[in-house]
């Protein structure tokens, strides 16, 4: 199974991330992005992200990109 999140602060934003789907079977459709160097990150999975906010900026956005990676927060 690939990775998933949420994120809610009330009265400020929520945030759903969720498997890519495949568009004939509807299962979930694993995507990876390798970055054996890389500086942020070394291993993505990609997939659909839904965002609303209630801020400022009021957005409200649906099957948007979604990336889920461990950050390299520090020089290792």
């Amino acid at each position: 199974m690939q990775e998933r999140g949420r994120i809610h602060v009330e009265g400020v934003f929520d945030v759903v991330g969720e498997p890519l789907r495949n568009a004939v079977t509807g299962d979930e459709h694993r995507v990876r992005i390798d970055l054996p160097h890389g500086f942020e990150y070394e291993l993505a999975e990609v997939g659909s992200g839904t965002s609303r906010s209630q801020g400022n900026i009021a957005l409200d956005l649906k099957g948007t990109y979604a990336q889920f990676a461990r950050l390299h927060m520090n020089n290792q």
